[in-house]
C-alpha cells in the first residue's frame, strides 16, 4: 500500500476523490461482466447451479455482495443508462434495487433524474409514491382468472406483481445469541390468518402456542413426508414388499419412489454435474430425477443405472445438448401457454 503520510492534504483529497471514481467505473465493468456470464449460461458450465452459487464460490462475494450486484446487472441489461449513472455517482446499487420494480423504457429518464443524489430514505418516499399512483392502473389490467405470467426478459412495463405494493423487506436471519436466531419475514393476511388457526389447533394438540413451537412442529411434519434423507432412514427399518423393488412399466416416463430412493443414496442427495476439471455442482436442493438416456430415446425409468440427480440448471444444460436450444425454448412456451390456457377455461 502506497505511504499516505507525505501527501499533502490537496492532494490526498483529489487521489481520494479519484479512487472513488476509479471504484465507480470498476464496478459498472464488473456488473456488464457478470451479465455477460449469466447470458452465456457460464456459472452451470463451470459446474454452479445459479450464478449466485457462482459469485459466492468462486468469486467469494458475500451473499448481500452478490445477490445486489446480481440484480443490478439484469438491471443494466435492460437498461443500460443505469451503468452510466453508477459511473458519475448519481445513483448506487441500493438505488437501483429500490426503483427496479417501477422502470419502464417510457420513464426511466425521469425517474433517474428524480432520484439522482437523493438519500435512501428519500428515495423510499419516492417509490412509495410510484406504486401508490400505479396501483390503480394495475388492478384495472389484471384479467380475471387468469394465471400469473412469468414477466417477460425484455418488459415495457412493470409487473402487476410490482406495482401493487410497496417492496418489502427480504426474510432475515440473524443470531442474537451464540445459540439463537432471530427469523423475521413479511406475510400476508392470508398467511396471518393461517397462522391464528394453526396456534388454535395447536394448542389443543399440546404443540404449544408460540410462533416457535408452531413452526417446529409444522417443519418436522413437512421434512417427514418430504425429506429424502429421512424417507432412506425409514426405509431401512422395513422389510422390502415383494416385487415392489423397481415397480413394473418400464415403457413409462414415471420414476417409481423405490429407484428414486435407490438414486438419492448413490449421489448423495446432491446434483451428479461435474465438470472436465473435476468440479462438482454444489446444489442440495431443488433437486430432479433425470434419464441418462432419454425417455424419449428408449431410456428406462426403473433403471437406477439410467436416473441421476441433476439440479434445474443442470437438468436445463443437458436436456439443450441432447435436443437442442429451439426445442427446449419451444417446449417450455408450449407449457407455460397451455397452463395459462387452462386457468382462463376454469
Amino acid at each position: 500500500m502506497d505511504n499516505l503520510n507525505g501527501l499533502d492534504n490537496s492532494t490526498l483529497l483529489a487521489h481520494l476523490r479519484s479512487t472513488l471514481g476509479n471504484e465507480r467505473q470498476t464496478l459498472a465493468s464488473f456488473l456488464r461482466y457478470l451479465a455477460e456470464v449469466e447470458a452465456r449460461g457460464l456459472h452451470a458450465q463451470t459446474g454452479h447451479p445459479s450464478l449466485f452459487s457462482y459469485c459466492t464460490m468462486v468469486l467469494a462475494l458475500k451473499e448481500a455482495e452478490a445477490y445486489s450486484r446480481i440484480h443490478a446487472a439484469r438491471q443494466a441489461s435492460l437498461y443500460p443508462v443505469l451503468l452510466d449513472r453508477l459511473t458519475n455517482g448519481s445513483i448506487c446499487l441500493t438505488t437501483i434495487r429500490q426503483i427496479s420494480p417501477h422502470l419502464t423504457a417510457a420513464n426511466i429518464e425521469k425517474i433517474l433524474a428524480t432520484v439522482g443524489g437523493k438519500t435512501t430514505r428519500e428515495i423510499d418516499k419516492i417509490v412509495v409514491t410510484l406504486a401508490e399512483a400505479a396501483r390503480p392502473a394495475a388492478r384495472a389490467a389484471a384479467p380475471r382468472n387468469a394465471a400469473p405470467e412469468q414477466p417477460p426478459l425484455f418488459s415495457e412495463a412493470p409487473s402487476a406483481a410490482a406495482t401493487a405494493a410497496p417492496k418489502l423487506k427480504p426474510d432475515r436471519l440473524r443470531y442474537v445469541t451464540p445459540q439463537q436466531v432471530e427469523v423475521r419475514f413479511t406475510a400476508n393476511e392470508a398467511l396471518v390468518a393461517k397462522l391464528d388457526r394453526a396456534k388454535g389447533l395447536a394448542r389443543s394438540k399440546g404443540v404449544g402456542s408460540t410462533l416457535e413451537g408452531l413452526f417446529d412442529h409444522v417443519i418436522e411434519v413437512y421434512l417427514n413426508q418430504c425429506d429424502p434423507e429421512r424417507r432412506l432412514k425409514r426405509q431401512h427399518n422395513r422389510r422390502p414388499r415383494a416385487g415392489s423393488a423397481h415397480g413394473a412399466g418400464g415403457s413409462s416416463r414415471y420414476i417409481p419412489q423405490a429407484v428414486k430412493d435407490t438414486v438419492y443414496a448413490r449421489d448423495g442427495g446432491r446434483c451428479v454435474y461435474t465438470t472436465a476439471e473435476g468440479q462438482r455442482c454444489p446444489a442440495l436442493v431443488g433437486l430432479e430425477y433425470e434419464h441418462r438416456t432419454p425417455h424419449a430415446r428408449g431410456g428406462s425409468s426403473i433403471d437406477p443405472a439410467n436416473i441421476e440427480l441433476l439440479c434445474r440448471t443442470h437438468n436445463q444444460l443437458a436436456a439443450k445438448r441432447e435436443f437442442g436450444e429451439g426445442f427446449i425454448a419451444d417446449a417450455v412456451r408450449y407449457r407455460r401457454q397451455s397452463a395459462v390456457n387452462t386457468a382462463r377455461a376454469e
